[in-house]
This record gives C-alpha cells, sequence and structure tokens, in this order.
C-alpha cells in the first residue's frame, strides 16, 4: 500500500527531464510502466584513475547484544548486517513488532540497546518506548528510534516517549554506527545464553 508519492514525483523528475511516462493497467492482471526519455548516445568517457585503496583497521570482537525491532525483515535484515559488520561477535535479535520485543525482555532478554523503528502494526514504537522508560528493569536500555515518518508531530511524541537519539530511513550506515557508539555503554553486558540460542536458530530472519 501507499499514497502515490513516488508515482508523481517520478512523474515529476521525467518532465523536467523532458520526457514522458505512462501506466497502462488491468485490474487482476497487472501494470505496465512506460519511460520515454530523450537521450543521445555519447562516447563512454575515459575511465578515471583508480583511487587508492583505503586500509581499514578490523573491530575488536564485541559482546554488545542488540535489540531491533522492525515490522519489514528487509529493515532488519540491513540493520543486522550493519552492526554484525561494525560489532563483530555480537549478538542481534530482532522482533516484527513491539509486543514481540516486550515479552522477549519479559521472559529474560537482555540487550545493550535497542533500535526501535517507529511505525509499526499493534504496538508502535512510541508505546514500546514508553514501557520501556517506565519499567525499573528496563529504563536505564538505550533507544536509537529509527524511521522514515517526517511528520513534526509524530517525531515530538516519538522523542518524548523516552528515546536516546533519532535517525531518519534510509539512512546512511556510518551515520548509524556514529549513533550507536554515541550511545553504547563502555562496559557491555555480555548476552545471556537465551539471546543466543534465539539468533542462532531463527538466523534472524524472523
Amino acid at each position: 500500500g501507499g499514497n502515490g508519492l513516488g508515482l508523481t514525483i517520478s512523474q515529476r523528475l521525467v518532465q523536467l527531464l523532458g520526457g514522458t511516462l505512462q501506466v497502462h493497467s488491468q485490474a487482476g492482471v497487472g501494470s505496465r510502466f512506460e519511460l520515454w526519455l530523450p537521450l543521445q548516445a555519447v562516447p563512454a568517457p575515459a575511465p578515471a584513475p583508480a583511487a587508492p585503496h583505503a586500509v581499514v583497521a578490523a573491530a575488536a570482537p564485541s559482546a554488545h547484544c542488540f535489540l531491533v525491532v522492525d515490522d519489514h525483515p528487509v529493515n532488519r535484515l540491513l540493520v543486522r548486517q550493519a552492526l554484525l559488520q561494525h560489532w563483530p561477535g555480537c549478538a542481534v535479535h530482532e522482533c516484527a513488532d513491539g509486543a514481540q520485543a516486550l515479552q522477549w525482555l519479559a521472559e529474560g532478554g537482555r540487550c545493550t540497546l535497542v533500535l526501535m523503528d517507529m511505525v509499526m502494526p499493534g504496538m508502535d514504537g512510541t508505546e514500546v518506548t514508553q514501557r520501556l522508560r517506565a519499567h525499573p528493569d528496563w529504563r536505564h536500555i538505550p533507544v536509537l528510534g529509527l524511521t522514515a515518518n517526517v511528520n513534526p508531530q509524530d517525531l515530538a511524541r516519538f522523542e518524548a516517549a523516552g528515546l536516546n537519539g533519532l535517525l531518519f530511513k534510509p539512512f546512511e550506515l556510518a551515520q548509524l554506527r556514529a549513533q550507536i557508539e554515541r550511545l553504547l555503554p563502555a562496559a557491555p553486558a555480555k548476552p545471556d545464553r537465551k539471546s543466543t540460542r534465539l539468533n542462532s536458530s531463527h538466523g534472524y530472519i524472523s
């Protein structure tokens, strides 16, 4: 579902380039989009000299445990890959909605930081964050909000719920890592066996 903004924006961009965008749609069959641009063939540019490869120091194994709460599997996969690449050896537990996250914590799950989506079916990120801040055992856990919503009222409620940071989607990996490093405690808690067992058995793609 959606509001059709993507099509409208695409049409305006095509028009600015002097082209046309058409759609042919039939219910129950599908849609075909035709894009025409007034382009001309030109010789290929000369290859630029290769830039020297930067040497990146390998990060030390991490004992951090991250809780990723997002209803879209692709978003969770992207965040998990970024976490494992920058913090090798960390544990990552995924939840598809707020209720799952609270249940996992209530059953003894432990995490160093929560990456919280704002818009989710059922219990959204704002309510989950409020409940975390109201619980004596969870109120200290840093929460980094992740959202594509730019509505000022929604963002204000999300931040007022008790966020420690907010990042807009789509985010740059460097920005994500910088925000997480700012929020991580100096001495990470060792993930419990339950977290590690859940992660390995479900493969983080729940």
